[in-house]
């Protein structure tokens, strides 16, 4: 079996060549910083289970702008589990992405993350830019919310989990806290990955 980042054998070890099921080889799961993170975010428990850096951004752009979809299994392996226990009786609902990018790579990357979690799963929010956040500055980010709206009549489960691949300057996130913020629902947050700046 081969790695899906480095494509190199996945041989190291008798553990790695006869009792892992982790699509990435150990040097390469090595390479990101796993580590688990909590704190307050607008008032609500945002959780995460790794370092935004490099590596990780390199895997991320892999997947997301090379249309690597095979690595979807990668970034919650081992972490299925306990995501399920933590957040069981949430449904799991999306941070939107345009629809033309969705188009374009074929795939909306966070469905495909999440899809082997046993949790309902729904999209509330909908996103109405022209502009790809990623060519953005982090002035033009903290206005990313603006461009966020909930889906006309779509019901609200009364407990949500908030997910992303990762939290830069967490304008998005906190457009879709100020959009639920009279609703009368359970609020946690979950990204994947938290950027650096987050740390501390």
């Amino acid at each position: 079996m081969r790695c899906l980042l480095c494509d190199r054998r996945k041989n190291a070890s008798l553990w790695e060549l006869f009792f892992s099921e982790d699509p990435l080889c150990l040097e390469c799961r090595r390479g990101l910083s796993k580590k688990s993170i909590g704190f307050r975010f607008h008032g609500v428990w945002l959780r995460s289970d790794y370092v935004y850096d490099v590596a990780f951004s390199r895997l991320l752009k892999q997947f997301k702008e090379q249309k690597d979809e095979a690595l979807k299994t990668v970034f919650l392996y081992g972490l299925k589990r306990k995501i399920w226990w933590r957040y069981r009786g949430y449904t799991i609902v999306f941070m939107p992405s345009r629809k033309q990018k969705i188009q374009e790579r074929g795939f909306f990357p966070l469905r495909e993350i999440f899809a082997d979690i046993p949790l309902e799963q729904k999209e509330l929010f909908q996103k109405n830019d022209a502009m790809d956040q990623k060519n953005l500055s982090v002035k033009q980010r903290l206005n990313v919310g603006k461009f966020i709206s909930l889906i006309p009549d779509v019901s609200l489960p009364k407990r949500i989990l908030l997910v992303d691949d990762t939290i830069t300057t967490g304008a998005t996130l906190e457009a879709a806290l100020n959009l639920l913020q009279d609703k009368k629902v359970k609020i946690q947050i979950y990204c994947v990955s938290v950027n650096q700046s987050w740390l501390f």
